[in-house]
């Protein structure tokens, strides 16, 4: 989500739309970065578990490296320059510098946060790009979904209508806290055992809950962690729950390149040489079982 302006102040918007226009301005300059401020937020207004977080936040890009600053005001005006500072410190101190005085700040830590509370912070400034933490999000809330046996309120693959924003308010909800190692161990082997008996089963299902976790467990990796402004339960959701053996992916080959060779041999040597010819030019390229 980024800000832009529309004659009334600063907007919302959300990922893959536009971003602002470039500014005519210079990153030294304040008005530069008023387009750049934006208010994370979460839920449904619908259902009215929408929420918006009071403060103004900014990301800045620098050097290649980029991080999100909570700006710790309402006013944009004050917001723009403390954006601009905290620019201008990062070119005069470096980012290290920076950061350490930022992480030992007097921002406030939320205690016993709901889901949408942490994905809100983690969204504000683990620097995520937003194809990949949509992929986290949804492994997460479809885990989430799952466990509680969240139902009702919309459905998660209504994007069209309302039914996703509501499906998303639901299990935003949940406390994090109550997201437990065991729920977590119990939800991965009544999903493997729903798979039913045949081994093609089991091996999709063991596969698709370890794709689940390690997405959702990427959200509590210790890059993301230091940076966010919530009390995370302990243990953590995912402590602990190992991944499944799911066999190799790698593709097996039940072709016999004898087999291959006669049946080549008899069809096109005399009927298509320039095939057979083809076809003995690429077989030391092939990756089949003799």
């Amino acid at each position: 989500m980024h800000s832009s302006k529309n004659g009334r102040g600063t907007v919302e918007v959300l990922p893959g739309e536009p971003r602002p226009a470039r500014s005519k301005f210079p990153k030294t300059h304040v008005n530069f970065w008023r387009d750049r401020l934006r208010r994370q937020r979460y839920g449904s207004k619908e259902d009215g578990t929408y929420r918006e977080l009071q403060a103004f936040y900014v990301r800045i890009n620098h050097q290649g490296r980029e991080h999100a600053f909570t700006l710790h005001t309402l006013n944009e005006t004050v917001a723009a320059t403390n954006a601009r500072d905290i620019y201008m410190s990062i070119l005069k101190e470096g980012w290290h510098a920076v950061l350490d005085k930022h992480r030992s700040s007097t921002e406030s830590t939320v205690d016993n946060p709901t889901v949408g509370q942490f994905l809100a912070d983690v969204a504000a400034k683990a620097g995520l790009r937003d194809r990949t933490f949509r992929n986290y999000t949804n492994c997460f809330r479809t885990i989430i979904t799952e466990v509680f046996k969240i139902r009702g309120g919309g459905s998660k693959f209504d994007y069209h209508g309302d039914g996703n924003a509501q499906w998303r308010a639901k299990v935003d909800a949940v406390k994090l806290s109550k997201i437990t190692p065991a729920r977590i161990q119990a939800w991965k082997v009544a999903r493997i055992k729903a798979a039913g008996g045949s081994p093609a089963a089991q091996r999709s299902a063991k596969r698709t809950v370890n794709s689940y976790i390690r997405c959702s467990r990427a959200l509590f990796s210790p890059k993301i962690k230091k940076f966010v402004n919530i009390a995370l339960p302990n243990p953590l959701p995912f402590e602990g729950v190992e991944m499944e053996q799911a066999g190799s992916m790698k593709y097996q080959s039940t072709i016999v390149v004898g087999d291959l060779v006669t049946a080549a041999k008899k069809e096109l040597k005399m009927a298509h040489p320039e095939a057979y010819k083809i076809f003995l030019l690429g077989l030391p390229c092939a990756t089949v079982k003799v």
